[in-house]
C-alpha cells in the first residue's frame, strides 16, 4: 500500500486558538520535494566501500559494481548492486570450471583402451579439474558469500539505526511547528509541517524495503545452504569403487604384498605338452589352448605363503566378496604364458631364493648363492592345495590339500637378477646369450636343446618335486591390467585410489555436511523489519514527543537484535569457513636478532582459496581470535590480533638465539598444505611447518647477503652509547 499522510495521526498539546477549517479531515499529499533534515550522509561512504568490497569475496574473481550517473538515490544504487549480483551468484567462474571439467572426461574416454592411459587422465581429473570444479559447490562457495551479504547487512543496519535517529530529530522539530503554527493559527505551516512528518516516516519505511530485498537473497542462499557435499569415487557400496569391485588386497597394495615365508615347488613336465609345442612354432595362443593335447604332468612352479596371519591372501583373488553372487578377481577370457608382457598379466611375482645354478644343468661354478626373479607371469587361475608329483591334473582332489591352504600361484617367465655381495642386482645370463628366466634357470633342461625333455614316463624313484622352503617373495596385483579386463574399475588402480583418497580426505576435512549445520540460523531480516515496520504503525496512530521516543527506542532495538544476530553468524561463518589448506601464513623474515620480532601474518581463508576476514567488524575480529593458536620451538609467541583490514597477526620473540619451528591451528585443525601430484610424485598432505633463526647482534656479520636487509631493518641497541 502506498505510504499516506492519511496514515497518520498526529496527537500533541496545543494551546488554545481559533477553530481551523477542515482540522481533523485527512490532508491530501502535496508535490512537496523530500524533507529537508539530515540523514546520516557520513556512513554512505563506508557503505558504498563495503559495497566496492563484496565483489572482492567472491571465490571466483574480483567484482566492480559501475553506477550510472542516473541514480540519484541510495536506493537505485542498491537496486543496481543486486541486479549485478544475482546472476553473478550463478555463474562465477561456471563455465570455465565446467569446461576444464568436460576436457578431463574427453581426455579420460580417449585413453580407454590403454589402462595405463586412463589410469594418468583420472589422475588428472582427481588433482587438476577437480578441485576447481568443487569451488563451485554450496558447502564450499557458500559461506564467502554469505560473509560477505552480512557484512552489507551490518552496513545497512548501522545506516537505518542512524536514519532512525535523524528522523526522530526531524519529527519532534516539526511537532514544535505544528503546536507553534497552530497556535498562531498559520495554516501553511500546519500542513508544510504534517506533510513533512509524513514524508519522513514514509521515506523511513522506503529505508526499511532494502531488508525485504535482502531477504529475498537470504532466502536463496538458505536453500543452496541445505546441500551437503559428497566425496567422488568412494569406496562405499554406493560409491563407485565398492568392495565387490575394489578389495582391499588391490587397492591398498601400490607395491604388492611381501611375504617372509613362502615356498617354491617345482614339477617338471611329464609327456609332450602340445600347447607349448604349438606355442614354440608361433601359434596364437587362443588357437594353440584350443588344439591342445594336455601331457600327463604339466611343468609347474608354485609359490604359496605359510604365513596363516597374512593380512592379504592368495585365495583372495578367487574369494568372491559376496559370496555366489559376486565375481572373483581373475578373467578367464584373458590366456596369459610365460611370454606375456608383465604389464598385460593379471598378477606378477617376484621372488628371492638362494640357488646353486649348477644344480639345473647350468655351467656356473659360484655355488649356492641369493638369486632374484622378477616379474614371473602368473600364467593360471589361483587355486588351493598344491600339485604333487603324481597329482591328476583334472583332480583337485589328488592335491595336497595340506600345502596352500590360502591360495597358490602358478608362475612362469620373469627375468633372474643375481644379486652381488653389496646389494646390486646384475643380470643373470649363465652362459645363455638370454637372460635366464623362472624357464631357463630353475628347471631340467636338455643340456643339448636347452629346453625340458620330454619324458613320457613319471620317474621311478616316487616324489620328484624340488622344494625351495622359506623364500621371500612378493605377489603383485597388476590394477592396471584387471582394470582393463573388467575385473575391477579403474578407480581400484591404488596410484588413483592413492589421489582419490588424498582428495576426498581433503574434501571431508573441510567438511562435506551442509553449510547450514555449521552455522546458526541466518539472521531473520525479515521480522527486524517487520518489527520496527510495527514500531512504526503504532508511532503513526499517536505522535507526539513521548511516543516518538517510545518509537526511537522500540526501532533501535530491533536493528541492535538483528545486528547482534548478524554479529553472531559472521564470527560462526568465519570459524566455519576456515579452510586448513587454504588458510595460509608467513613469517615477514625467517632470520632475527633476539628480542627483536619476528611477525607472523595469518590469512584465513576458505576452502575456495577466498579471503574471509576483509574489513571484518572488530567485535567480530576479537571473537575470532581466541581460536587461531601456534606452536613454537623457540620463544614465546603474543595471541593473534586482527590488523584491522585483512590478516591477523603475532610476535615471535627470543631472549637467545637459536632455531625454531612454527605451526599454527586455526579451529583446532592444523595448518596444512596440500600438494597435488607432480612430475611423477604422488599427491600429499603435510603440516605447513615454517622455521626461523635467533641470532645474537654480534652475529650479524654472518647472515647471508640476501637476509641482512631483514633483520637491518630495525637498529639494535648495543649498550647506552650505541645510537641510531
Amino acid at each position: 500500500m502506498p505510504c499516506s499522510p492519511n496514515d497518520n495521526q498526529i496527537n500533541v498539546d496545543i494551546p488554545p486558538g481559533p477553530n481551523i477549517p477542515g482540522f481533523g479531515i485527512p490532508f491530501s499529499p502535496f508535490q512537496i520535494p523530500l524533507p529537508d533534515f539530515e540523514l546520516p550522509d557520513f556512513l554512505i561512504a563506508d557503505f558504498l566501500s563495503l559495497i566496492q568490497q563484496l565483489g572482492s569475496l567472491f571465490p571466483s574473481g574480483i567484482f566492480n559494481p559501475i553506477p550510472d550517473d542516473s541514480m540519484s538515490t541510495i536506493f537505485e544504487f542498491l537496486a543496481d548492486i543486486l541486479r549485478q549480483i544475482s546472476p553473478y551468484l550463478s555463474f562465477y567462474n561456471f563455465i570455465l570450471a565446467l569446461l576444464r571439467m568436460i576436457k578431463c572426461i574427453i581426455d579420460i574416454l580417449c585413453a580407454i583402451p590403454n589402462p595405463f592411459a586412463v589410469a594418468q587422465k583420472v589422475i588428472v581429473l582427481f588433482t587438476e579439474c577437480l578441485p576447481p570444479f568443487l569451488n563451485l559447490f554450496p558447502i564450499f562457495a557458500l559461506i564467502a558469500m554469505i560473509i560477505a551479504l552480512l557484512l552489507l547487512i551490518l552496513a545497512i543496519i548501522q545506516y537505518i539505526i542512524e536514519t532512525i535517529l535523524a528522523i526522530i530529530l526531524a519529527i519532534l522539530k516539526n511537532i514544535e511547528i505544528f503546536v507553534n503554527a497552530a497556535q498562531l493559527q498559520d495554516y501553511e505551516s500546519i500542513l508544510a509541517a504534517v506533510q513533512k512528518i509524513a514524508q519522513i516516516l514514509c521515506f523511513l519505511e522506503n529505508v526499511l524495503a532494502i531488508l525485504v530485498a535482502i531477504a529475498a537473497i537470504i532466502n536463496i542462499i538458505k536453500s543452496l545452504a541445505q546441500f551437503a557435499g559428497v566425496t567422488f569415487c568412494a569406496s562405499e557400496e554406493e560409491g563407485c569403487c565398492p568392495l565387490v569391485l575394489c578389495p582391499p588386497f588391490i587397492k591398498n597394495t601400490p607395491d604388492g604384498i611381501p611375504t617372509t615365508q613362502g615356498k617354491l615347488i617345482y614339477l617338471s613336465q611329464i609327456g609332450l605338452d602340445s600347447e607349448k609345442l604349438f606355442g614354440d612354432l608361433g601359434m596364437d595362443p587362443a588357437m594353440a589352448a584350443l588344439l591342445a593335447v594336455p601331457p600327463i604332468r604339466k611343468e609347474r612352479w608354485q609359490v604359496y605363503d605359510k604365513n596363516f596371519d597374512a593380512i592379504y591372501k592368495i585365495s583372495d583373488i578367487i574369494t568372491p566378496v559376496i559370496p555366489v553372487l559376486g565375481d572373483d578377481f581373475w578373467s578367464e577370457d584373458v590366456i596369459t604364458t610365460k611370454d606375456t608382457s608383465s604389464k598385460k598379466a593379471q598378477y606378477t611375482v617376484d621372488m628371492t631364493l638362494d640357488v646353486n645354478p649348477a644344480n639345473f644343468g647350468i655351467t656356473d661354478y659360484g655355488g649356492t648363492r641369493k638369486f632374484k626373479i622378477k616379474d614371473c607371469i602368473v600364467v593360471e587361475k589361483p587355486y588351493t592345495g598344491t600339485y604333487k608329483y603324481d597329482s591328476d591334473e583334472g583332480d583337485f582332489t589328488t592335491r595336497d590339500l595340506s600345502q596352500g591352504v590360502f591360495g597358490v600361484l602358478s608362475i612362469a617367465g620373469g627375468k633372474v637378477y643375481e644379486i652381488t655381495s653389496t646389494g646390486e642386482e646384475v643380470e643373470y645370463y649363465g652362459g645363455s646369450s638370454e637372460q635366464r628366466t623362472l624357464n631357463t634357470f630353475i628347471a631340467t633342461l636338455d643340456p643339448l636343446t636347452g629346453k625340458p625333455p620330454v619324458v613320457s614316463t613319471p620317474p621311478s624313484g616316487g616324489d620328484d618335486a624340488i622344494v625351495f622352503d622359506n623364500i621371500e617373495f612378493t605377489w603383485k596385483p597388476n590394477a592396471a591390467a584387471l582394470a582393463g579386463y573388467q575385473v575391477t574399475t579403474f578407480g581400484c588402480m591404488p596410484t588413483v585410489a592413492l589421489e582419490r583418497d588424498i582428495v576426498n580426505s581433503v574434501i571431508i576435512a573441510e567438511g562435506i555436511e551442509p553449510i547450514a549445520d555449521k552455522l546458526p540460523p541466518l539472521p531473520d531480516v525479515e521480522a527486524a523489519q517487520q518489527c520496527v515496520v510495527s514500531a512504526l504503525n503504532i508511532f503513526r496512530k499517536n505522535i507526539s514527543p513521548d511516543t516518538a521516543a517510545i518509537f526511537q527506542a522500540a526501532a533501535v532495538t530491533c536493528m541492535e537484535n538483528l545486528k547482534k544476530d548478524v554479529i553472531d553468524t559472521i564470527v560462526a561463518a568465519i570459524n566455519a569457513g576456515a579452510s586448513a589448506f587454504k588458510t595460509d601464513y608467513e613469517l615477514d623474515t625467517d632470520i632475527q636478532i633476539v628480542n627483536q620480532p619476528i611477525i607472523v601474518s595469518l590469512y584465513l581463508k576458505d576452502a575456495a582459496g577466498t579471503l574471509l576476514t576483509t574489513k571484518i567488524p572488530a567485535e567480530c575480529a576479537d571473537r575470532v581470535a581466541p581460536n587461531i593458536s601456534a606452536n613454537i620451538t623457540l620463544g614465546t609467541i603474543s595471541s593473534f590480533t586482527y590488523d584491522g583490514y585483512t590478516k591477523f597477526i603475532a610476535e615471535i620473540n627470543s631472549d637467545r638465539p637459536g632455531d625454531g619451528e612454527i605451526s599454527v591451528t586455526v579451529n583446532n585443525k592444523i595448518v596444512s598444505i596440500f600438494a597435488p601430484t607432480a612430475n611423477g610424485v604422488p599427491s600429499s598432505i603435510s603440516e605447513n611447518i615454517k622455521q626461523y633463526t635467533f641470532i645474537s647482534a654480534a652475529d650479524v656479520a654472518n647472515i647471508p647477503v640476501d637476509n641482512v636487509f631483514d633483520v637491518a631493518r630495525t637498529p639494535v641497541r648495543r649498550d647506552e652509547t650505541d645510537v641510531e
